[in-house]
């Protein structure tokens, strides 16, 4: 099974079958109907048999432009839902139209059941709690856009802190809070989520693609990318 991560929620329609999705630890079985949505920056992954589903990764801006500030949104995991499988169906029928004005009908079906699923499937948490889950967020945030920028250097989680302003414990601690996993776990997954992109695209040795993504080590870069990413460098090269 190959894990993927990225910033922007993933929203997954079950066509037919029945889907085994992993979100980090948690296991979600989920059949023809059912929808499920990948919350941003979660590792997770696919596996089941006979299924068939439909992917829809909207951009922070598309979701932005709806008047709904998405930064800090946590949506329920896995949603049954028909009303939202219905609106799914829309975007789907509108790809295959072949209808006058395609492109403002895929548009407005993206943007009806995007409404639809934050309106009804928000996670809500009581003032205290909310007030502390944004917070955390807001400086893991910061931690993953500064490992971002970074991810060719060498750096300790030190620097961070003093970068952000603030005690390491107490930054390590709002990392881990707000998306279940330690700064290093994202800098290793920021970097192989990279060097993936950079093995697809470009024509760049193994060696130089892993110094371009801030190891020094072939082995232990090697080692890391086969464990998030489920195959090793050279198989991802040769595909």
């Amino acid at each position: 099974i190959i894990s993927n991560w990225h910033h922007e929620f993933e929203i997954i329609y079950i066509v037919s079958g029945t889907e085994t999705i992993y979100i980090e630890n948690e296991c979600i079985v989920a059949e023809a109907g059912d929808i499920v949505v990948i919350n941003k920056n979660r590792i997770h992954s696919l596996t089941g048999k006979g299924w068939v589903h439909h992917c829809l990764i909207p951009s922070d801006t598309m979701i932005q432009s709806l008047g709904i500030d998405c930064a800090d949104i946590s949506l329920k995991p896995h949603i049954k839902d028909p009303e939202l499988a219905n609106a799914f169906l829309e975007i789907i029928d509108a790809y295959n139209s072949g209808r006058k004005y395609e492109t403002a009908f895929k548009m407005l079906a993206i943007q009806r059941f995007l409404l639809l699923l934050f309106e009804k499937h928000e996670i809500k948490y009581s003032d205290n709690v909310e007030n502390k889950r944004s917070s955390d967020f807001l400086i893991a945030t910061k931690v993953i856009n500064y490992l971002r920028q970074h991810l060719a250097e060498d750096f300790s989680i030190d620097e961070i802190a003093s970068e952000l302003g603030i005690t390491t414990s107490y930054m390590c601690r709002c990392v881990k809070s707000a998306t279940g996993l330690s700064i290093l776990d994202h800098l290793n997954i920021i970097r192989c989520y990279t060097a993936k992109h950079l093995l697809y695209h470009t024509d760049k040795k193994i060696g130089e693609i892993a110094e371009l993504c801030g190891y020094r080590n072939a082995s232990y870069f090697a080692k890391n990318y086969k464990k998030i990413i489920g195959i090793s460098p050279s198989e991802t090269s040769r595909r």
